[in-house]
């Protein structure tokens, strides 16, 4: 199926993306609430994710189980393959402690835990376009450093925030956020250039109980060609 996705992106990359905008220099305040909406959606307590994961680079679906523990002060999860049967049961134990910066450690199978560099967090997960920063989020703690318009995404308005890193040059977040239901539903990681160097396209929604969840989306490296798309095959939250 995805055969043909990563041509599919370039050509309309440009017309599907988030739009430039002239300046940022509108509400801080009101992107700084749309931000912490955002945070706000990330699981408290115990939660369980299986994903299906489909990669143009690979010709095999990857299985994925996410189980975790949240509080306001530490996250811990294990990202299990579950398919194909080469990868079955390889996983990866992370902690994430404190606020910022993040103190992460990581443990392959049953190898020793040890720390992980922030670096780390952007390495392809499973040679897919996944990466534990998805799971953390935390580009979702840089400094907010604009409001730029507005685009309408799945029948959702949505507000388009940028996040800088705290290095001035260096990178920058745009992403749509639908303020109705707290989640973003494009975002696009720029490098000091303004080039993209990820993007991230939410292409269905659906309801777990209370919570708004993307069922299905896509996460796309433009400068290396490659294309994951990734569906939410069964979730828990806030489990007991």
């Amino acid at each position: 199926m995805l055969a043909a996705l990563t041509a599919a992106h370039a050509a309309t990359a440009d017309a599907e993306g988030i739009p430039p905008a002239a300046t940022a220099d509108a509400s801080i305040a009101q992107a700084e609430a749309l931000v912490a909406l955002v945070r706000q959606q990330q699981p408290n307590g115990d939660y369980r994710v299986r994903m299906l994961v489909e990669t143009s680079t690979a010709a095999t679906p990857l299985g994925l189980l996410i189980k975790g523990s949240r509080t306001s002060t530490l996250h811990r999860f294990d990202v299990l393959a579950t398919a194909p049967s080469e990868l079955r049961g390889q996983r990866l134990r992370v902690v994430a402690s404190g606020g910022e910066p993040l103190i992460i450690t990581a443990q392959h199978d049953k190898s020793a835990e040890q720390a992980l560099a922030a670096t780390a967090l952007e390495a392809p997960l499973f040679d897919t376009d996944l990466e534990l920063a998805d799971f953390l989020g935390p580009q979702w703690l840089w400094p907010v450093t604009g409001l730029l318009g507005s685009q309408t995404l799945l029948q959702h308005e949505c507000q388009i925030v940028q996040l800088s890193e705290a290095t001035p040059g260096t990178r920058r977040l745009r992403a749509c956020v639908a303020a109705d239901i707290g989640l973003p539903l494009l975002s696009e990681q720029l490098d000091a250039n303004g080039g993209v160097i990820r993007r991230y396209r939410a292409l269905a929604l659906t309801r777990i109980g209370q919570r708004w969840a993307v069922r299905v989306f896509d996460v796309e490296h433009p400068q290396r060609g490659s294309v994951s798309r990734v569906q939410l095959i069964g979730a828990e939250f806030d489990m007991p």
